[in-house]
């Protein structure tokens, strides 16, 4: 049984909806400060990065925005000299972070799993600027057992995961993979017969919906990872039987659903003394309790199968029916 949890930045522990929804603003604005023979307007630049994007291909050490920059720049007449490479990334990365957020589950996730003697990993094939401006943004220097970074070599590729494995001294079996999106990084590490398990973000919802497969292991969220048995525990006897008392104090879905729309209409009740900017926050709480509640009913359907030594999943389907349209419609309800 994995006794570390290998996880990664972008789309799993940071939530980069509005970095990648204001992409091409923030390439442009990082050209523009990075670059003083830099002009063109951001408008022109959208129509440039549209007609480059589908030809630049990452199979090598080098990364994405190097080459597409490098094309980028040559065709609106600029040098792409290396300084100016490096310097426009390093605006971007900033950009870049101080776009995204922290997912809500990932710092009960970190305390949970330190508590279960859990070592999560940090795996990245980003640069070590990024991930140290990451780590300091979020608050989470110290907050993994051991950050890898491998240059190189990509998240998609095997041989990243056979030097995570070589740095920590470990085989793939005593590793579980955490993956954002399942045409990436999840249909690797299956491929590679890795253990792994897809977290269901938001963000890549369109992706892994229409890729994903019936073989695919999913997770609500991150908490949810943790109720796996096959993570290994200091006490798996204590986990047990703290498990089942968790359980019967389980709600029923629709007990959730009410309990969500509550929350939600206490809210909007109070709509008019909530400043704009506290909207996000309140998105964001409202999200995870959402989530959380969802984790632990899912939880309970799989025992409630698991007692009826069944291989039937009608139960766990109508369930994933149930959960995906009250999660629409709450969503339509705070619009």
């Amino acid at each position: 049984m994995p006794a570390y949890i290998l996880v990664h930045l972008n789309g799993l522990l940071l939530d980069v909806t509005k970095a990648y929804q204001d992409n091409v603003k923030l390439q442009w604005l990082a050209l523009r400060q990075s670059n003083v023979k830099f002009s063109i307007a951001q408008e022109d630049y959208a129509a440039l990065e549209k007609r480059i994007k589908p030809s630049i291909l990452v199979n090598d050490s080098e990364g994405y925005w190097h080459k597409f920059w490098k094309h980028a720049l040559i065709e609106i007449g600029l040098n792409p000299t290396p300084s100016v490479l490096d310097k426009t990334l390093a605006k971007f990365r900033t950009f870049m972070i101080h776009s995204s957020h922290l997912y809500t589950d990932v710092m009960p996730f970190l305390k949970q799993a330190k508590q279960q003697s859990i070592r999560v990993v940090l795996c990245e094939d980003s640069s070590k600027e990024y991930v140290n401006k990451a780590l300091e943004q979020f608050g989470l220097k110290d907050a993994f057992y051991k950050t890898i970074i491998v240059e190189g070599f990509r998240r998609s590729q095997k041989e990243f995961y056979d030097q995570v494995f070589e740095t920590l001294n470990i085989t793939a079996k005593d590793a579980l993979i955490l993956s954002s999106r399942v045409d990436k990084d999840y249909a690797l590490a299956s491929d590679c017969h890795f253990e792994t398990l897809l977290v269901l973000r938001r963000f890549f919802r369109s992706i892994n919906t229409q890729k994903r497969t019936a073989q695919t292991q999913n997770a609500i969220n991150l908490l949810h990872v943790l109720d796996d048995a096959r993570i290994t525990t200091t006490n798996e006897s204590d986990t047990a039987s703290e498990e089942t008392d968790r359980f019967e104090t389980i709600p029923s879905f629709e007990d959730a659903f009410k309990k969500l729309t509550m929350i939600d209409n206490e809210a909007r009740a109070d709509e008019h003394d909530n400043p704009a900017d506290e909207k996000e926050e309140y998105d964001e709480s409202f999200s995870a309790e959402f989530d959380t509640i969802g984790a632990h009913i899912t939880q309970k359907k799989k025992k409630e199968k698991n007692e009826q030594n069944t291989e039937n999943t009608a139960l766990e389907e109508e369930f994933d029916e149930d959960y995906e349209l009250a999660l629409e419609t709450l969503k339509t309800r705070m619009l």
